[in-house]
């Protein structure tokens, strides 16, 4: 699964100016697209600058890290700023748990050995191995 598609499209976005890493799937750089479409007005209707500090996945979830830059290292920021762009992040990695990571389309409910599992019923044995269902052979 090719992860490096969204790290090129933003290499010399200002967003991602003093971002460590950014490692998503491709099925997932739509929503990536969201957020910075989303992070870009904000940052104008604010008067700010909030930009990305990493975006990876961790534990199989979207995780995105925001930082709130100024000129100043200590200048005191507005603790609501930052915690409406988080209130956006979490949503859009909210949408990333019912993404398939490879094709973009909605996963289905679907409840294997009496697990509910969000699945993308086209790529459901690459996701990880733990809960495959595995059909027996009849005799």
């Amino acid at each position: 699964m090719q992860h490096d598609q969204v790290s090129i499209k933003y290499a010399n976005h200002p967003l991602f100016s003093k971002c460590i890493g950014c490692n998503v799937p491709v099925g997932w750089t739509k929503l990536i697209d969201e957020l910075v479409v989303w992070i870009d007005q904000f940052n104008i209707d604010n008067k700010t600058f909030i930009g990305f500090a990493q975006i990876k996945i961790k534990f199989d979830m979207l995780t995105v890290y925001i930082m709130h830059y100024t000129d100043d290292d200590y200048m005191e920021h507005d603790s609501r700023l930052i915690d409406k762009a988080r209130k956006k992040v979490n949503d859009i990695s909210d949408k990333a748990n019912l993404t398939c990571k490879v094709c973009a389309k909605e996963k289905t409910e679907l409840v294997v050995n009496s697990i509910v599992k969000n699945v993308c019923l086209e790529h459901m044995y690459s996701e990880p191995g733990w809960w495959k269902i595995r059909a027996k052979k009849h005799e």
